[in-house]
Parts: C-alpha cells; structure tokens; sequence
C-alpha cells in the first residue's frame, strides 16, 4: 500500500493532450444484469456518447446478455471473447468482463486486435476499480468518463507501438540510478525526518514513493501490484491536465489497492 506517489514525468502528459481530441477508438458499454421489467434499459454507461457504433448499440444489447446468459448456463464460465456481424455486414469485437452486477464490454471495429480488445476492457475494470473501489460506489457512471478518455488516448498510440501501455511491461531503470541512488536516498531520508518533525499525530502516513525520470525509474519502494497500479494512475491523470498548463500536479486524490472481496475498502491518497 502506498500513500504517497512523487513522479517526474516529462513528455508524457503533452504527448496525450495532443491526441485526446481524437475520436474514441473504440465504444464501451455497462450493462447492468439486474432483472429489469419489460422495456426498461439494461444500459447504464455508454461511451463515447456519440459514436459510430452506436448504431449498433439497440440490438446489441440483447446480444450480449443473452450470450453471457447462454455461456453460463451451459459450461459455467463466463463469455470473456466474442465477435459478431451487423445485418450490414460490419464485424465487430467484443471483450467482455463481469463485475459485481454489472458486465463491462469494450466494442472494436474487426480490423483491431484481439489483444488489444482484450487490454482495453482489463485496464479500464483495473482504473475503475482503482478510483472507484467497487462498482456499486459510483453514484454518477459518468465519473467514468475520464478512464475511458485515457484509455482512448492509449488505443490510438497502439498503431503506432507494439502494445498499447508503453509504461506497463517495458519500464526500465534509467541509466543515470545508480549515480544518483546516494544522493536519491538522502533526499527521502530528508522528506521522511521532515514530516515526522511537523505533522501532529497524522492521519495518513506516507507509505511508499516512486521517482521518474523521462519515463524511466529512478527509485521507487513500491511492490510490483503497487507500481503497476502507480503507473495506471499516471496515464489517467494525464489524460486530465490541469488548464493552465500541458503537465499535471494532483494531489490528494483517492484509490483502492487489492481490491478482492466483498467488504467496502479502504481509501487511500496519492499525489503526483
């Protein structure tokens, strides 16, 4: 777990504003598998609302429960891959997750990867999760909106790039850790003594840091789960600038680590 997260990220921010006026590349669906009387919607989020797949979005729906429906019934598990066709011919990718009561399909045109089909409905259940805890906490799902905005910035750099999340799987040190380790350790020793001197009985202790430089680690004390989930954050945050500039500095902002069982969890802060 982790409190605290102080990232150096240059480029990064810049390089998402530039490409998030783009269309979405893909539409995303929350269904919601709750017995519902006749007529009444099983969609609870669409996003983008204006896509050129929505159009195939009324007979859809249908589909998809009754897919996922069928699948259980018959071998108990759940549908996670599907394609389909349109009455006009247009193919079509589904990837599908449930969680809790709901079931989250991401849609792509056929010509898009089954990976990447495949990761955008995995990443955005993990930010969900991340910033939300669960589901069920979302008063709004259109607090949901700013993950699939990141989420869509990422699909339209995989054209260009062997897999969608440059920062996920091929982090690499930086070459200059090692000469800066000493001075790296001195400087967190300073922060730690710091606060301790002033806070009062605080009510949140700092628990873990990562440092980045160029979008390469520098030092981190975080675990595996926790830097993944650190660099999730990074890319949604981006994806959301502040207004007066192309960087960011968030501070004080909510998430969830480990999020298995029941229970309500425990919220945490970061800051970048």
């Amino acid at each position: 777990d982790f409190s605290t997260c102080q990232q150096c990220v240059s480029r990064m921010p810049r390089k998402i504003v530039k490409e998030k006026e783009k269309p979405a590349e893909f539409f995303a669906l929350l269904l919601n598998t709750t017995t519902k009387d006749e007529g009444e919607d099983f969609l609870d989020f669409a996003y983008p609302e204006e896509s050129a797949l929505k159009a195939v979005l009324p007979n859809c729906q249908g589909v998809l429960l009754a897919s996922c429906g069928v699948m259980k019934a018959a071998v108990g598990q759940e549908v996670n891959f599907m394609v389909f066709r349109s009455l006009q011919g247009q193919e079509f990718k589904v990837a599908m997750r449930r969680q809790e009561r709901w079931i989250l399909c991401v849609i792509l045109l056929a010509p898009a990867t089954d990976s990447l089909a495949q990761f955008l409905v995995d990443e955005a259940l993990a930010l969900v999760l991340l910033r939300h805890g669960r589901f069920a906490s979302v008063s709004d799902f259109r607090q949901l909106e700013p993950i699939f905005k990141a989420l869509s910035a990422l699909a339209s750099e995989a054209r260009s790039r062997p897999t969608p999340y440059p920062l996920l799987g091929l982090m690499q040190w930086h070459s200059l850790t090692s000469d800066w380790r000493q001075v790296i350790e001195e400087r967190v020793e300073e922060w730690e003594k710091g606060w301790k001197e002033t806070a009062v009985r605080p009510m949140a202790l700092p628990q873990g840091f990562a440092l980045l430089l160029e979008q390469q680690v520098m030092a981190t004390s975080l675990d595996d789960e926790t830097f993944s989930a650190c660099m999730r954050l990074l890319a949604l945050e981006a994806a959301e600038p502040t207004p007066a500039s192309n960087d960011f500095d968030v501070r004080c902002h909510s998430l969830f680590l480990n999020p298995s069982g029941d229970e309500p969890l425990p919220s945490h802060q970061y800051s970048l």
